[in-house]
């Protein structure tokens, strides 16, 4: 299987009642099958399938999954959202993810530098256009102000000037994907990442909303540029969350 969010979840976007976009993203895949392609998008995201097919090949399966057999990797929930927000950069937004945080990650409540996702805009002639900063949160039961302390995050990261984070994925760039290095050392300094495009990803239970989270955030006095707010509403997240991580035989560390 070749996952794609995309053809899971479906996407409905409100441009009208706040000063920033509302994007609402929900499965529409019956519940056994979703399990089957979440498990697929967490995996990739913590190992690169590429690397675990030739070590397959090339040393077996004991090297191949390694990093990944029962017992030896544990995960929070809150890396659960992580993932929807870098899958849907792509899958829905066309942008591409080109550093994959979570596959840095060595303890599972090991913070990594600067914000949880990083994606580009690449333009037609393939030059990088714009670059979009995504910060993440999962909360079975989101505080009111969920949104605001992660656009907060954003601001204090922007006002920055993004360096931990820009200094993170360029070094990865190096080593990963030399040609779009380059890419991104001229549009650093062409432009800069400044006016870069902005998420926060919200993923919840449904049944936990509260409009007032968005209404708090929309009460803010100034709101950083080009700013969407993504929410996933799960059908009992934390029994969807355990049952994807139970099919990949991973342990979860309760983070809500």
């Amino acid at each position: 299987m070749n996952a794609s969010l995309g053809d899971h979840f479906e996407q409905e976007c409100d441009e009208e009642t706040y000063s920033f976009v509302v994007s609402e993203v929900r499965p529409v895949t019956a519940r056994d099958d979703l399990v089957a392609v979440l498990a697929e998008l967490m995996d990739r995201n913590k190992s690169d399938p590429n690397v675990t097919a030739d070590l397959l090949r090339a040393a077996g399966w004991e090297v191949a999954l390694a990093p990944l057999r029962a017992g030896r990797i544990s995960v929070r929930r809150g890396d659960f959202g992580e993932v929807l927000a870098a899958e849907s950069a792509e899958s829905l937004d066309g942008l591409i993810v080109p550093v994959r945080k979570l596959r840095y990650q060595i303890d599972p409540n090991q913070t990594l530098p600067g914000n949880d996702v990083v994606a580009l805009v690449l333009s037609d002639d393939g030059e990088i256009g714009d670059m979009e900063f995504i910060e993440s949160k999962y909360r079975t039961k989101p505080g009111l102000d969920i949104a605001v302390e992660a656009h907060e995050q954003l601001t204090d990261d922007r006002n920055a000037g993004y360096a931990t984070t820009i200094n993170f994925i360029a070094h990865r760039l190096r080593e990963l994907h030399p040609e779009l290095y380059e890419l991104f050392i001229d549009f650093l300094q062409a432009r800069g990442a400044r006016d870069a495009r902005h998420t926060v990803a919200l993923c919840f239970d449904e049944s936990e909303w509260d409009e007032r989270v968005l209404e708090r955030l929309g009460e803010l006095d100034e709101h950083l540029p080009t700013l969407w707010v993504r929410t996933f509403p799960l059908d009992q997240a934390v029994a969807l969350i355990d049952e994807v991580y139970e099919r990949l035989k991973w342990d979860v560390v309760d983070d809500d």
